[in-house]
């Protein structure tokens, strides 16, 4: 039984083996991107054992460059920092670490703060802007009202002076009518004056001929009286 244990742990060892083998040797055409996990420092060694000489420590985040793998599928062959050499699997993962997400939410976050102070100082100089414009609408409905008033004055002026102006014609035009009728009058005056006159001198003659007439007859009367005696 015991043997038989063996016998299916160390085929499963085999094939988890093989299975991360071609894992590693499939990707061993091209470059892949991961990170060193979160430990203070790992070190990247000459060669797939413990055994080999450490060329470089790498702090925890590193971006490394996955170029290969070892046969066992413990190691994988990375480049970093200008570095080549080999680090242990359990020390790489294929996403960022939380040091280096941290660092980036906190750059968003400072972005987002600079982004803030910036939509904050628009506000107030939109808000300042508006109040100005306030001022300003207040400052020219005062000025609108004002002039309106003034249009309506002006209106009333117009209006009253051209009343005036027809009532001036009006009495110009009476003027002219009454001077017209005035000479008129003065042409008949004149008239009657003369026909006056003229039938003064008339009836005077008359009357001097009416005078001279009876007299003449009374004188006749009285020398036929005087021829009889």
């Amino acid at each position: 039984m015991q043997s038989m244990l063996k016998f299916y742990t160390a085929t499963l060892y085999s094939l988890s083996g093989a299975l991360l083998l071609s894992l590693f040797f499939s990707s061993h055409a091209y470059a892949e991107r991961a990170y060193i996990s979160d430990k203070l420092t790992i070190p990247i060694r000459s060669g797939h054992t413990s055994a080999h000489r450490i060329k470089k420590y790498l702090n925890s985040g590193t971006s490394i460059e996955i170029t290969g793998a070892s046969e066992d599928g413990e190691w994988s062959s990375v480049s970093a920092l200008g570095t080549n050499g080999w680090v242990r699997n359990q020390y790489i993962q294929n996403t960022p670490t939380a040091h280096i997400i941290l660092m980036g939410t906190q750059k968003e976050l400072a972005t987002l703060k600079v982004t803030s102070v910036t939509q904050r100082q628009k506000l107030k100089a939109l808000t300042s802007e508006r109040d100005t414009l306030r001022k300003q609408h207040g400052k020219l409905t005062k000025t609108q009202a004002s002039t309106n008033q003034e249009f309506n004055e002006l209106k009333q002026l117009s209006a009253n002076a051209i009343r005036i102006d027809k009532a001036n014609s009006e009495l110009i035009k009476q003027n002219q009518l009454m001077k017209v009728d005035m000479e008129q009058l003065k042409v008949e005056r004149d008239k009657f004056k003369s026909d006056n006159f003229n039938k003064g001198l008339q009836l005077g003659a008359g009357i001097l001929i009416i005078g001279f007439l009876i007299g003449f007859l009374i004188k006749s009367k009285g020398n036929k009286r005087t021829s009889t005696w």
